[in-house]
């Protein structure tokens, strides 16, 4: 692998991480996808393991690692295939870090009060 393939790689990669936040914050969290979760909630329940699945940003971001991590490889397929699951958990772990810490935490309970 050259220095230009191993550059793309690694860019490939760091974009790949950040694409792959923001379709696990869309999936999770966003109000234009409630109407997944409402689905999932009103035909499984909030407290099943499906309703639990769609909100949180840990689990998703491992299924969509394992399901897109692929995409590092684009630039040359210079990495060895034996990365794929460490590139996929290594996403992840990121996505999730990214949502405990630099996210906002929307489980306010707001309370509209008739004057």
């Amino acid at each position: 692998m050259n220095s230009t393939t191993a550059l793309l790689t690694l860019v490939t990669g760091g974009l790949w991480v950040l694409a792959l936040a923001r379709v696990t914050r869309l999936l999770t969290q966003d109000e234009i996808t409630d109407f997944i979760r409402i689905w999932i909630y009103g035909r499984w329940g909030e407290d099943s393991k499906l309703g639990y699945l769609s909100t949180c940003a840990w689990c998703v971001s491992m299924w969509l690692g394992f399901a897109t991590a692929w995409i590092v490889w684009l630039p040359g397929g210079g990495l060895p295939g034996y990365l794929y699951p460490l590139v996929a958990l290594t996403g992840s772990y990121l996505v999730g870090l990214m949502a405990s810490n630099l996210e906002p935490d929307e489980d306010v309970d707001i309370e509209i009060v008739d004057d």
